[in-house]
Parts: structure tokens; sequence; C-alpha cells
């Protein structure tokens, strides 16, 4: 299963929906996609940005 969302900004959506899909679904596998996201989704605890490298 693979959940898609248009905007990133708090994650909770797509947590809600795997949630959801696991618990109440029974799906096992669960990706997700995003489409955009602010500089600011990407910010760790620290308030340090963080920059995703998907070869790492």
């Amino acid at each position: 299963m693979i959940i898609v969302d248009d905007l990133l900004t708090t994650g909770s959506s797509i947590a809600e929906a795997a949630r959801a899909l696991s618990a109440d679904a029974g799906v096992r596998s669960i990706a997700s996609a995003v489409i955009a996201a602010p500089p600011e989704a990407f910010e760790l605890h620290t308030g340090e940005p963080h920059h995703f490298d998907p070869h790492n």
C-alpha cells in the first residue's frame, strides 16, 4: 500500500492514514510519498535543517 500526500506539513495525515490501514484494515506493508513540503518540514528537533539524501 502506498499513501500519497500532496503537501507534507506535520506528517499527521500520513501517520493517521498508516495507523488506520494497519490497525483497522490489516495492511502490513505501507509506504508513503509526498509531492511537496516546505523546508521547515525537514527540520529536526534541533532546529537545524535536514537535507534528505535518497542515496544514503
